[in-house]
Order: C-alpha cells, then structure tokens, then sequence
C-alpha cells in the first residue's frame, strides 16, 4: 500500500504546478488570505481523489505555461479559475493605482 503522505505530497505538487500554469497563485492566495490553509487541504484531499491522475500529469507536462483553464475532469478547476480571475482582477487594480491621471488619459486615446 502506498504511504498517504507520499500520496498527498505527490497531488500537492500536481496542483501547485496546475496552479502555475493557469495563473492561480496559491501561496499568493493564501498570504492574501484569499484561501484559508483549510481550503487548501481540502483542495489537495480533493485532487488525492481524482480518478485521471495520469491525465493530469500528461496535461501539465503539454502546457508549460498558459492561459487556459485546467481541464474539466480537474475536481478543483473552478477554484482555480476563481482564484486566478480574483487575483487578475487585483492585479489590473493595483496597475491602474499605480499610474498617474496622465498615464491614464494617455491609454484611453
């Protein structure tokens, strides 16, 4: 039997890598307070469920960055894109803050 830890360990790396590459920060996320520890457990316990965890792997290793969403079998897809979308939201926020009114006025023509 395969130890649990190893097993959690190993879906924890698979979602942090999907999380990469669909632009989904989960440390950001958790430092922000955007996602709780316990949400992120249950995530990982979640994906230690996933019945296609060979697909998963093939999917990760055919998109090394991208803009996509985490494929449909994904049990934690719509977290991901949530997440990804809040944090791009935030993003364009704290670049529009960060510019001057002149800045401003000059991307809008």
């Amino acid at each position: 039997m395969r130890n649990p830890f190893t097993q959690f360990d190993d879906h924890a790396e698979r979602m942090n890598r999907m999380s990469e590459i669909t632009h989904a920060d989960l440390a950001e996320a958790l430092i922000k307070e955007q996602l709780s520890p316990e949400d992120y457990r249950r995530a990982v316990v979640s994906c230690t469920r996933c019945s296609q965890p060979g697909a998963c792997d093939a999917w990760l290793d055919a998109h090394q960055s991208s803009d996509e969403q985490p494929p449909a079998y994904c049990r934690n897809r719509q977290m991901l894109v949530d997440l990804a979308e809040r944090q791009s939201d935030t993003d364009a926020d704290a670049y529009d803050r960060a510019i001057t009114p002149s800045q401003t006025a000059s991307r809008l023509k």
